[in-house]
């Protein structure tokens, strides 16, 4: 089972980042529409750890993906507010359409304070992909889509502090 890691530098407070995550199924689609239009939940809500939710990609995603999917269901497992760590589970869509090796991935994100102004966005996969191709491009994907993120939690950062 691959586990592929990176991470981004944010040059903003790492509890500013964690209060944007917190309230990220309801910033994305606000925020950077063309990436994630909408969120649906199917069960549970919010941060509640079982909650399943879609995510609808927005033009830009989905001509990014190749129009092969246009949605991805997740399933919250964790969240940690005292760690500032969330894991979710992709259950369809996503990536299990693009790369027919791939039939688990679960991602770990934490939010690790730099310094006052800083914060580092860890971000950890671990998957049962076995065609290194295949890997190598869901996770381009996905780093690109964490830097669409970072555009959603920024926005919001800089709207916050008005």
């Amino acid at each position: 089972m691959p586990v592929l890691e990176f991470h981004i530098d944010v040059a903003v407070p790492a509890a500013s980042l964690w209060g944007a995550i917190e309230r990220e199924r309801e910033l994305m689609p606000k925020y950077a529409p063309e990436w994630f239009s909408s969120i649906e939940y199917h069960e549970g809500e919010g941060n509640k750890p079982g909650s399943v939710y879609t995510v609808h990609f927005g033009e830009e995603l989905k001509d990014h993906c190749g129009n092969v999917t246009d949605s991805v269901k997740f399933k919250l497992i964790a969240f940690d507010a005292e760690k500032r760590t969330v894991v979710i589970e992709a259950l369809e869509g996503g990536y299990f359409h693009q790369y027919p090796s791939i039939h688990r991935w679960t991602h770990t994100y934490t939010v690790v304070e730099v310094d006052d102004s800083h914060s580092r966005l860890q971000f950890i996969t671990d998957n049962d992909g076995t065609n290194e191709e295949h890997l190598k491009a869901a996770l381009a994907q996905v780093q690109e889509a964490m830097q669409a993120w970072i555009k959603v939690y920024l926005c919001h950062v800089e709207e916050e502090s008005k």
